[in-house]
């Protein structure tokens, strides 16, 4: 069975930016990185997608990368030593 997919852009207003709109999108994941997926999502009572969203919010959210955060630790370490 063809899909038609039909790709475009979207116009979203500033308003909709500032209340965190949702898009649909797909991906495609590993059968095994799903079934963990939702497995977690059920432990929590959340649906895997909610799960998915809330990872990379987590992830994207920092605004220190690892490499920042090790440097500000060794600084202090060292200070003590």
């Amino acid at each position: 069975m063809k899909n038609d997919i039909t790709y475009g852009n979207v116009d979203i207003s500033n308003e909709l930016l500032n209340e965190s709109p949702k898009i649909r999108t797909t991906i495609f994941l590993d059968i095994e990185l799903k079934r963990l997926l939702k497995s977690e999502a059920s432990k929590k009572g959340i649906k895997y997608q909610q799960l998915v969203r809330d990872i990379l919010n987590k992830h994207f959210s920092k605004n220190d990368d690892l490499e920042d955060r090790i440097k500000v630790l060794e600084n202090l370490v060292l200070k003590k030593a």
